[in-house]
């Protein structure tokens, strides 16, 4: 069995855009053995600090991170934790070189700024993230004979209505929601599960993880998109560099369109993300 895990997320095109133009999601690839050494990485780096059974996030001032250390009165260990949240992060990706696993991710960049016309193709942008990551991914899957199941991260704005619909045209027909042609022929004939699986990331280590790597992109592709930041320095920068040979990539090591998704549509910022993954 593979797991597809997924987290989406907005970026800003500048430190000044009020609202994200930038629509994200992406997570990892991973079969059943390495998900359960991954595991042990985790909670052993996590034990070093705190319970390795508490969550932890690429945010860790995350309020909904900090309400789980408030119930269970672990307010000292939340403390601490955020003292050394740059370690953490850091021990985890290098522990988790040793085992294998892919990293995806998709993003799409708004050509408006009014924040209405975001607002209002949201659904939109999201349908065809998750559309762009299953085409991939199931063409690697007409290969080979696993099974796949995806996972999400309870969304962002709290609407799984546009995962599901693209997941459901996926699995079921030979065209996407948006009408394109589904290249690689219904999911359930590549051995993918009926449905995805919604859950929060607070008590499966392997969607913490998740969240790490998605925060770790947005946070790098941000200092490099903002004049303002590119020299200097980001811990979202430090994780890349550790995990960048785990993107999905061709055999000559391409990363856009493999395992960096950009939307065609916005060329300009289409380039931009060329130069960051590819140059």
């Amino acid at each position: 069995m593979k797991y597809i895990y997924l987290d989406d997320s907005y970026i800003k095109s500048c430190k000044e855009e009020k609202t994200p133009r930038i629509n994200a999601i992406g997570g990892i690839i991973i079969d059943d053995e390495n998900e359960e050494k991954l595991i042990k990485i985790i909670k052993k780096e996590k034990s070093k600090y705190i319970n390795p059974n508490l969550p932890i996030k690429w945010n860790f001032r995350d309020s909904e991170v900090e309400s789980v250390y408030k119930e269970f009165g672990k307010m000292q260990e939340y403390s601490n934790l955020k003292l050394k949240s740059r370690d953490i992060r850091l021990a985890i990706f290098k522990e988790a070189q040793a085992i294998d696993y892919k990293i995806v991710f998709s993003c799409i960049k708004s050509y408006s700024s009014d924040k209405k016309i975001i607002k209002n193709k949201k659904e939109d942008f999201s349908q065809y993230l998750l559309d762009n990551i299953l085409l991939r991914i199931g063409n690697e899957a007409k290969a080979n004979k696993d099974r796949y199941q995806v996972i999400m991260d309870w969304p962002t704005d709290s609407n799984p209505k546009p995962y599901n619909r693209s997941y459901f045209y996926m699995y079921n027909t030979k065209k996407t929601i948006s009408g394109n042609e589904n290249y690689v022929g219904p999911l359930e004939q590549l051995n993918f599960k009926h449905s995805i699986c919604f859950t929060k990331c607070t008590p499966s280590p392997c969607l913490q993880f998740t969240d790490m790597v998605v925060g770790a992109l947005k946070d790098y592709i941000e200092s490099e998109l903002d004049i303002t930041r590119k020299n200097k320095n980001c811990v979202g920068r430090e994780v890349y560099n550790i995990f960048k040979d785990k993107i999905r990539c061709s055999c000559s090591g391409k990363k856009t369109g493999w395992g960096i998704i950009v939307s065609s549509g916005n060329q300009l910022f289409k380039n931009q993300v060329l130069d960051i993954f590819d140059n």
